[in-house]
Formats: C-alpha cells, sequence, structure tokens
C-alpha cells in the first residue's frame, strides 16, 4: 500500500439511477476494497525479511519499511473491526444441492437476460495522469461482459515496496419474474450463473503488486418495495487472485467463480439479483505500466453454468421451488 496521498474516489453518476432499487453498494465496494488491501498487507509482512534488499537497493531502511508496513496493517485493521461485518446469507446445502440435482436431471430451469452492466465506484491512486500514460483500467460494456483494457501504474513513488491502489467496480440489477399471487408464502426461487474473468498483459512486468476480480451478490424478493442491500449479501467470491509479476508467457490470469443461492418468495412480488463487479490493482513503484491487452483474452463475463456460445451471454438461470417439493427432499435428509 502507498504511503502517500490518498487514493481519489469517484462514485459514478450512473449510480442515481438505480438508488430505488439497490443500496449500500458504496459502502460494500469500499469494505471489500479494505480487505484486499489487509491481505496484501499481511502478505508483505510475512515477506519482510526477504525483501530488505530490495528496499536498500532504492535507498531505503528495511527497518524503518517494516515498521511502516505494521502501522498500515495496525490502522486498517482497527478500521474494518469498527466497521459492519457483512453477514452472508446460505440456505441449507444439503438440501439445495440435492434439488439442482434434481433440477438438472428434469430440466427445470428457466433463463433471464440481465440488463447491461452500470459502472459504480472508481478509486484512482493521486498524481494519476492519463494524459501522459494513457488511460487507467476501464471496460467497455456489453450484455453480460465487461471488455477490459486500461493502464495500472504506480504515479505516487518509484519505490517498488509502495503499492498504489486502482478500484473499477460495475453493478447489475437483474429483475427476475414476478411471483403470482396465487403463490403460499413458503415458495422459494434459485438461481444459479457463473462470473469468469480473464486478464491479458503486456510489456515490461510490473516489480510487485497484485490483482484481484471479485463479485458480490445480493438479492430482495420484492424490488418495489425492499431494495437490494449489498451490505446483507448472498455470496462473495474471488474468480481471480494473484500477485504481480506475473510469470507466464505469455501474460495471462484466468479464473471463474460459481454462484448458487435461493430467495424466499413473496405473492404478487417481483424477486431480483444484484451483482457488483470488482477489479483491483495494486501496483508497486519503479516499474513501467501494466497495460491490460483488450480483446477476447481481457474480460468478466456473465454466463449460466451450462453455456455454449456467444448467445448465453448475460443469462441468468432460475427455477421456482413449490413448498412440497422442497418439504419432499429435506425428509430425505431427516428419515
Amino acid at each position: 500500500m502507498s504511503t502517500q496521498a490518498s487514493p481519489t474516489r469517484k462514485p459514478a453518476g450512473a449510480i442515481g439511477a438505480s438508488s430505488s432499487t439497490a443500496v449500500g453498494q458504496t459502502s460494500a465496494t469500499e469494505r471489500i476494497f479494505e480487505e484486499i488491501q489487509l491481505a496484501r498487507l499481511s502478505a508483505r509482512l510475512k515477506e519482510v525479511g526477504n525483501t530488505g534488499q530490495l528496499v536498500r537497493a532504492f535507498g531505503g531502511d528495511p527497518n524503518e519499511y517494516a515498521s511502516q508496513l505494521a502501522k498500515q496493517y495496525s490502522d486498517l485493521t482497527a478500521k474494518l473491526r469498527g466497521s459492519k461485518t457483512l453477514p452472508v446469507n446460505r440456505p441449507p446445502a444439503r438440501v439445495a444441492a440435492r434439488l439442482n440435482q434434481l433440477a438438472d436431471i428434469f430440466n427445470w430451469w428457466e433463463s433471464v437476460v440481465a440488463p447491461n452492466a452500470t459502472p459504480l465506484l472508481t478509486v484512482t491512486p493521486p498524481g494519476a495522469d492519463p494524459d501522459s500514460v494513457g488511460p487507467g483500467p476501464g471496460a467497455d460494456i456489453f450484455p453480460g461482459d465487461l471488455a477490459l483494457w486500461g493502464n495500472a501504474y504506480n504515479p505516487t513513488s518509484s519505490q517498488p515496496t509502495d503499492e498504489a491502489w486502482w478500484l473499477n467496480s460495475w453493478q447489475y440489477i437483474i429483475p427476475l419474474p414476478a411471483t403470482p399471487s396465487t403463490f403460499p408464502n413458503s415458495a422459494s426461487l434459485s438461481y444459479r450463473f457463473n462470473i469468469g474473468a480473464s486478464l491479458a498483459f503486456y510489456g515490461e512486468p510490473v516489480v510487485t503488486g497484485s490483482v484481484h476480480v471479485y463479485a458480490t451478490v445480493a438479492t430482495t424478493n420484492d424490488l418495489n418495495s425492499q431494495p437490494i442491500d449489498f451490505n446483507n449479501p448472498d455470496s462473495s467470491q474471488f474468480p481471480i487472485v494473484a500477485t504481480l509479476p506475473v510469470t507466464d508467457v505469455p501474460e495471462i490470469l484466468s479464473g471463474g467463480a460459481k454462484f448458487l443461492g435461493t430467495i424466499p418468495l413473496l405473492p404478487g412480488a417481483t424477486p431480483a439479483i444484484g451483482i457488483i463487479i470488482g477489479l483491483v490493482f495494486g501496483i508497486g513503484g519503479g516499474g513501467n505500466p501494466l497495460t491490460i491487452v483488450p480483446g477476447e483474452y481481457s474480460n468478466i463475463s456473465l454466463a449460466p453454468p451450462d453455456a455454449t456460445s456467444a448467445n448465453d451471454l448475460g443469462k441468468v438461470e432460475f427455477r421456482t421451488d413449490q413448498p412440497f417439493w422442497v418439504e419432499a427432499v429435506s425428509k430425505m435428509f431427516t428419515s
């Protein structure tokens, strides 16, 4: 983490358009951003004995460096300890897994196409200059796909042990079919989708750093009266967690995360799913910009587990579970 000036946080103008359907996006995004920074600080503290020579090579004091890391870790730990812990809602695991197996066998899944993602929160390090280095990380938005591009670099320090932080985030708000008013109160809806991520880089590798891609999911059973609350998520996962530099040739990172969940239904209401996608870079000083290669190897996608073509991008699968069916499956584990 850079010891220089604080980064600039820019809420996207598009957030206001969705303010009535979702809440807590900024606080949830900032919390995960800080948790990523804390994890990176922890890793760097564990490696401090191996970085002394690098610190000296750039004119620094290894003891002072270790003390700075320890203070940053202590301060950020105290800040996160004082903030709200994000709970995670989960259905009964064994029952949900068996229902999913049966749904695959009998083809009970339907699908809905998500509206395009919208920009959320952007964080840039102080001193970033797109006119001289090029634009920072960003994305062109397509149905179910974020096509990534841009440059991540450290404008605040020439020391490889100082890290500058970049954050880009986007959100999906996905209304699902309205629940018939004749449905019983105990009915539920199950959903599933995958988040895939890939990043390709070119140019000289950065000296040190990290890259994370994450997705946070929250839901509501009545979008019109109960906004999606991202401070109370159903799940949060990391398709990509990697340290820099990338040692593979070509420089490509990839990964994925599977999301399955359940929404208790409310007769006559409209359930919905909200997804926050985050891309985070921590870049050490003293190296060249990390340039994302635009194209098929740099994207973050939303698709169903059984996707077979580009036409499946943006689809989320769902099914309705009637109470008698859930009860029958539950009894399989209690009888």
